[in-house]
């Protein structure tokens, strides 16, 4: 089911309210049918293919950033237990360094994913619950016998459990999920089936109920991002993600000719470096200099 077959839906109502006997006592259900339409105008508005590749692309920056965080620098540590000196510890603290930067965008995105989990979620929902809700109008517009009238709301429950199937983190939870979840749904909603008009006013009433729901959950993602906006702001800008790199530490006695195996051939101390520990990275098209430059400061 998709956003436009709301729409769809809708049309079948109007049509089965507009053909369904009535008592001329009874009252016209064109009014209610114009509510509702502008009503499920609103409830179609989502886009539940642009949601969910959004959520698909933030899950897999987490992941390819926890991937970094275990493969890259936690095995960098590994391999460097048994380096010692003063260059190791400089590296060491670049590690470091780095380390605690992409940790933190990690976390930070790990809030973002559950936000942008729990709006999927609901677009899904909302999709869901106005389709469930005109459907079973339709049927009491053309007299089919259900065991029940009753349509039970989905939508907002559907965010909570967007969120708790993300990534777990030691950030997010704390941060979003107490700002997101909460939101009282209507529940349930009784749709009518005594008359063209009853009907279509009890659907108007679900739809109506429904967009509360929806306009509060939308407001608590908002209140979400702005309060991630502030933990990053209470905590000082994020750390760079290139922080400067380190520099070799050389013995005043070192002396490079001396650097090579007695089975090995002189000369072979000319691959011996003094400089960076650590090679700037080199994005497609940007010069070597310009990135040595402003890595120092240049």
């Amino acid at each position: 089911m998709t956003d436009s077959a709301i729409l769809d839906l809708v049309a079948q109502h109007r049509t089965a309210a507009q053909h369904r006997y009535r008592w001329l006592w009874q009252p016209d259900p064109a009014p209610y049918l114009m509510q509702i339409d502008n009503l499920a105008d609103l409830l179609s508005l989502g886009d539940v293919t642009a949601a969910n590749d959004a959520g698909a692309d933030l899950k897999a920056a987490y992941r390819s950033i926890d991937a970094h965080l275990d493969q890259g620098i936690n095995g960098a540590n590994r391999d460097l237990i048994d380096w010692t000196g003063d260059s190791a510890d400089k590296f060491a603290v670049y590690l470091n360094q780095v380390q605690e930067a992409v940790g933190s965008y990690k976390d930070i995105l790990h809030d973002y994913l559950q936000i942008q989990s729990g709006y999927a979620a609901l677009v899904q929902g909302v999709i869901n619950d106005a389709s469930a809700l005109v459907n079973k109008a339709i049927d009491a517009q053309t007299d089919v016998s259900v065991p029940t009238w009753e349509v039970v709301l989905t939508a907002i429950a559907a965010v909570s459990a967007g969120i708790g199937a993300v990534i777990s983190g030691p950030v997010g939870w704390a941060i979003v999920t107490s700002t997101v979840a909460g939101v009282a749904s209507a529940g349930s909603v009784i749709i009518s089936n005594s008359d063209p008009a009853s009907t279509a006013q009890s659907l108007a009433d679900g739809l109506q109920g429904l967009l509360n729901d929806v306009n509060d959950q939308l407001d608590r993602f908002d209140k979400a991002v702005v309060e991630l906006r502030g933990y990053l702001d209470s905590n000082g800008p994020l750390p760079a993600i290139n922080p400067r790199l380190p520099g070799f530490i050389t013995a005043p006695s070192f002396e490079p000719s001396l650097f090579h195996l007695s089975n090995e051939p002189a000369g072979i101390e000319s691959g011996v470096s003094k400089g960076q520990l650590v090679k700037p990275p080199q994005p497609d098209g940007v010069p070597q200099s310009s990135i040595s430059n402003r890595l120092a400061g240049g």
